[in-house]
């Protein structure tokens, strides 16, 4: 579990704590690479978001798709602003933009 001054552990209390469930912390860790080499020695597991996890050796450890709006968080597309970006990367700020929401329309 992350730390107690992280973001995400705030978020995870208050799902734990609006559902009632009652979670065993054997570990609070910050860093992805600790994190990963605890899950690998048998500690517990994790949940990660894909670009955490494009890296591993899927050999070593079982990697199972959660899909669950209650366990859910926000992510935002970050970019210098318009009369910053170079026009390709305004292009592809349009493009990514464009994609997510046809996305979420989806769902």
């Amino acid at each position: 579990m992350p730390s107690q001054g992280h973001g995400l552990r705030g978020r995870l209390d208050a799902v734990c704590q609006e559902h009632a469930l009652n979670v065993e912390i054997v570990a609070e860790i910050d860093g992805l690479a600790l994190l990963m080499r605890a899950v690998r020695d048998g500690l517990g597991a994790t949940l990660q978001p894909g670009a955490a996890i494009s890296h591993l050796d899927n050999d070593a450890l079982r990697v199972i798709g959660v899909h669950n709006p209650v366990l859910s968080r926000p992510n935002f597309l970050v970019s210098l602003s318009d009369d910053e970006l170079t026009p390709a990367g305004l292009a592809a700020r349009v493009v990514l933009t464009q994609s997510y929401a046809s996305v979420s329309r989806r769902r």
